[in-house]
């Protein structure tokens, strides 16, 4: 076996910097949405994974959680989104995949279906909470999906804080 000798003063010990040490993880931008009258405070540390080709019908956003989404559904009522979403949930295979709520919820101010699975495939384990509302005859969705590794409460309050500040506009 051989080993290297180094003399002292040829070796500067210290810290190798990450910039993401320096990024202030509650500071947040506003963001708009002229079309559908809403606006909501998403996190800086939040990565926008938003397709350009939806013209402003759907936001999403990747972060350490997850993801969160916000879709504009357009020409479509709320009875067909929500029996969608059902039938959805109904289909998805038993061994792997469990409904864990189905009722509503006040979000943005308005009363929504709310539908919360668990899956529980073997790469990675997550809850997908979904809303389905109407406001002013468009209907809307939001989905979270949560990581049940990073499902601390510090994380799930960000989320619950970036879900509060959703309203909507004139």
């Amino acid at each position: 076996m051989s080993t290297i000798k180094i003399k002292n003063d040829d070796v500067k010990l210290g810290d190798i910097q990450d910039n993401r040490d320096f990024r202030d993880k509650v500071t947040t931008s506003t963001i708009r949405n002229k079309k559908y009258k809403f606006e909501g405070e998403i996190p800086d540390t939040w990565a926008n994974i938003t397709d350009s080709k939806t013209n402003g019908q759907v936001f999403q956003y990747s972060n350490s959680l997850g993801t969160f989404e916000f879709y504009a559904q357009e020409g479509y009522k709320l009875d067909q989104v929500a029996k969608s979403v059902e039938a959805y949930l109904d289909n998805l295979p038993k061994e792997t995949s469990k409904v864990v709520e189905k009722g509503t919820a006040t979000i943005f101010g308005v009363s929504a279906k709310k539908f919360v699975y668990e899956d529980m495939p073997k790469t990675s384990s997550y809850y997908n909470t979904i809303y389905v509302f109407e406001k002013d005859g468009m209907v809307f969705t939001v989905e979270t999906i949560n990581y049940k590794a990073k499902r601390t409460d510090y994380n799930l309050k960000i989320q619950d804080n970036v879900l509060k500040s959703f309203k909507f506009t004139n």
